[in-house]
């Protein structure tokens, strides 16, 4: 595995989509996560359109291993 970003979706008065727009401009094949505990389908539509992949809270650990760990061999 090589760097990964997981982010909060609403990280209190910060939206943690801005940090996944940042780290798609300064890392681009980096794998970035993004989740949130609201089922929203306008965040799910733009942390997808940025890159990165979405989980609704809670995560289950089986699908963010395939995630961080799908480029592996």
């Amino acid at each position: 595995m090589s760097d990964a970003l997981l982010v909060d979706v609403r990280i209190g008065a910060f939206n943690g989509l801005h940090l996944v727009h940042l780290a798609r401009k300064l890392h681009p094949t980096m794998t970035v996560v993004a989740m949130t505990g609201f089922d929203d389908p306008v965040l799910r539509a733009e942390a997808e359109k940025a890159g990165a992949t979405f989980f609704l809270k809670p995560v289950r650990p089986e699908d963010l291993h395939k995630t961080l760990f799908r480029d592996a061999s």
